[in-house]
């Protein structure tokens, strides 16, 4: 009993990780397709996660939320800050902070 415990854990934990790590590329691609739109420059190439957490899709499965951060400057001399929201591997919204032009 105590190695199907371990086993089923070990899976679960792969299983999260895995799937971290593909969400985690869904959203550096959306930020860099966001900035590239909005015409200002992706910083370090990656997004932060922030925050993870349950929701229910349209179809009612339990699905995980994530939060992530990026930065992006205009000019190149000043930072600024983006959002993603993904439910799942969807993005649901993506906002960027003001910016001088």
């Amino acid at each position: 009993m105590y190695n199907i415990v371990v086993a089923l854990s070990l899976l679960l934990a792969i299983w999260y990780w895995w799937d971290t790590v593909g969400a985690k590329e869904v959203a550096r691609r959306a930020g860099l397709k966001a900035c590239n739109n909005a015409d200002v420059q992706f910083l370090d190439d990656t997004v932060a996660k922030q925050k993870i957490w349950l929701k229910r899709n349209e179809r009612g499965h339990l699905t995980l939320c994530r939060y992530y951060t990026f930065e992006f400057t205009h000019l190149g001399d000043q930072r600024y800050q983006g959002h993603i929201k993904l439910q799942g591997k969807k993005v649901n919204d993506i906002q960027m902070d003001v910016y001088n032009i």
